[in-house]
């Protein structure tokens, strides 16, 4: 199955992913951050520095680095830090917020369509079971979707068993989509019997 070989990512060993991921930042590095302004800045920065030190090694002595500014060492290191925790919070409180409307939804709907009552008593149950088997092959698909490794690590762009992995993975996300979209048509299809009966 396919899901099998897009989670043989999690099971792969520690020192390949290793070298894959180290590899794959090197081929972006040298590719898209080394370019002729880059190199440029570079030399600027290091002869600058060089002069600097070279025009001041006479007059500062005691100069031993302990003047600058822990302000500014926290605003260039700190404050990015804080930022980036800050918004992974802030993305899974709100990944936790979907899925507490997605669960109280479907129960929402499902004791709706559990304490309706037809007008042939025996189809009660069958209904109800109907829209319970759907809602609970959605609730597991959308698991395996949420679940899949991630394809966009640096080795899915750049490395060719990357893409290969990425290619599989996004194959088997548009798969669950197809299904979970199967899933929302027919419990659209079975709230259609409640509106038919006036209960829209």
């Amino acid at each position: 199955m396919a899901e099998v070989v897009t989670s043989n990512t999690r099971s792969m060993q520690a020192l390949r992913l290793l070298f894959l991921n180290n590899f794959a930042a090197l081929l972006v590095f040298f590719k898209y951050l080394i370019t002729l302004q880059t190199i440029v800045a570079c030399i600027l920065c290091n002869a600058l520095t060089i002069v600097v030190y070279y025009q001041t090694e006479g007059h500062q002595d005691r100069y031993d680095g302990n003047s600058m500014s822990w302000a500014l060492l926290s605003f260039a290191v700190i404050l990015p830090l804080i930022s980036c925790i800050a918004m992974a919070f802030r993305r899974r409180e709100d990944a936790l917020k979907f899925l507490k409307t997605f669960r109280s939804t479907g129960l929402e709907l499902y004791q709706a369509h559990a304490l309706w009552e037809p007008p042939e008593m025996e189809r009660r149950w069958t209904h109800a079971d109907a829209f319970l088997r759907e809602l609970e092959g959605m609730e597991k698909e959308l698991t395996r979707y949420l679940t899949l490794p991630t394809a966009s690590r640096a080795r899915h762009r750049m490395t060719s068993w990357g893409k290969q992995e990425a290619s599989a993975i996004v194959g088997h996300q548009l798969l669950l989509d197809q299904m979970l979209n199967t899933r929302c048509y027919r419990i659209s299809q079975l709230c259609e019997v409640l509106k038919k009966q006036g209960l829209g």
